[in-house]
């Protein structure tokens, strides 16, 4: 994202890279870029990426770690449905569209498990062809690892649940330190188990 995205995505190309960023709403939003100049560097390299058959994954979970994720959900599909005209304009097959979405109900609120399915289920029924990207919840990661140890665990259960197809994982300890390998590998179990059980 940001400037130079063509460049990127010819590098990406050349070392044959699965799957990129490439996404000039959260420039545009968040960093202050000229808009036209950013999006037709996103037209330009989202053609490189097509041609090439990388993956791009699109940045809506930004929206939703500045705001409110139950009042400003609508901000995610709609910026879903521009990126997908977008991409489709530049050739990107549907299967190669990585739409963005995060898990960023406040954990308080009533019913938030509900709303974040809801939302999962949104996001994989307006998008079937897409490999939709789950991003865990991180803004109300505290120094409590058990709950957000739980809260991972919660999100890992909507990603398989709803069929999303590229879930990052959520390290338990990341609102206190970079995590470590071993909280990393407790993240890869607690998806696996949840893999596992929820067929």
């Amino acid at each position: 994202s940001g400037l130079c995205m063509p460049e990127i995505a010819a590098m990406g190309a050349i070392e044959r890279l699965d799957l990129m960023l490439n996404d000039a709403m959260y420039g545009i939003l968040f960093r202050d870029i000229n808009p036209k100049r950013t999006l037709l560097d996103q037209y330009f390299a989202r053609m490189i990426n097509a041609y090439a058959g990388i993956e791009i994954q699109t940045g809506e979970d930004n929206y939703l770690t500045t705001s409110d994720a139950v009042e400003k959900a609508y901000t995610v599909t709609a910026s879903q449905l521009l990126n997908e005209s977008f991409a489709l304009m530049s050739g990107v097959k549907p299967e190669k569209m990585g739409l963005g979405h995060a898990h960023e109900i406040d954990p308080e609120f009533e019913n938030s498990f509900s709303y974040e399915l809801a939302h999962a289920m949104l996001s994989r029924e307006l998008f079937p062809a897409a490999p939709v990207k789950y991003m865990p919840p991180t803004k109300f990661a505290s120094g409590n690892i058990f709950k957000t140890h739980l809260m991972d665990a919660m999100f890992n259960f909507i990603g398989q649940l709803t069929g999303q197809g590229v879930q990052l994982l959520g390290m338990m300890t990341e609102a206190i330190h970079t995590p470590h390998l071993v909280d990393r590998s407790l993240a890869i179990e607690n998806a696996q188990y949840l893999f596992r059980a929820v067929k």
